[in-house]
């Protein structure tokens, strides 16, 4: 539910001349409406210096030769929407996801927007990233599960600029043992 970016990112490939394909995959209810979005900002298909693929997600996508594995695992994010779209008979089947991303011996959890922690906590053992978001889940139920899961590197993502305060206490207070840092632009992390 967050596209906003992507006409933009279309466009600055284009005027970086980028000539490989790029695969783009979304859930299936928004790969019409998405195409739609990007003809409306006129970024047509024969305009651009490269070949765009949208993808609908299925079980397990293999990406970079068949060396990472990303597995998308369907949550429930948007289903607090469900009043509204029966109501006004939106076609709008609420699909959301986190990936699990593993190549050779890493494994990484993206949790993306969620309903609820246990949407991913079959997802969690011997991670050695966890990027999650702290906007819709309880970020004091995360130490315990870092620890008992064996989770290795946690960035927390995707809050306010009115919730930040709260983010930098709660990583000064547990964040060091725990090896929890805040998501921040540029910021890169090695596994």
């Amino acid at each position: 539910d967050h596209i906003s970016d992507l006409p933009v990112f279309v466009q600055m490939l284009h005027l970086a001349d980028r000539l490989e394909p790029l695969r783009i995959y979304l859930p299936e209810e928004a790969v019409k409406p998405v195409k739609k979005y990007l003809n409306a900002c006129y970024l047509f298909d024969e305009k651009l210096s490269f070949r765009l693929e949208m993808k609908p997600i299925k079980n397990s996508v293999k990406i970079m030769n068949q060396k990472v594995l990303v597995k998308p695992v369907a949550n429930h994010h948007l289903v607090s929407n469900t009043e509204i779209i029966e109501a006004s008979g939106y076609p709008n089947r609420m699909e959301s996801y986190s990936f699990l991303i593993q190549g050779g011996d890493k494994k990484i959890l993206y949790s993306a927007d969620l309903a609820t922690l246990e949407e991913i906590e079959n997802y969690l053992d011997d991670l050695d990233l966890l990027l999650i978001e702290t906007t819709h889940v309880d970020i004091d139920r995360l130490p315990p599960l870092i620890r008992e899961r064996r989770i290795k590197k946690t960035v927390l993502s995707h809050f306010s600029d009115s919730k930040q305060r709260r983010i930098r206490e709660f990583i000064d207070s547990r964040g060091g043992a725990m090896n929890i840092i805040a998501a921040e632009d540029n910021l890169t992390i090695k596994i």
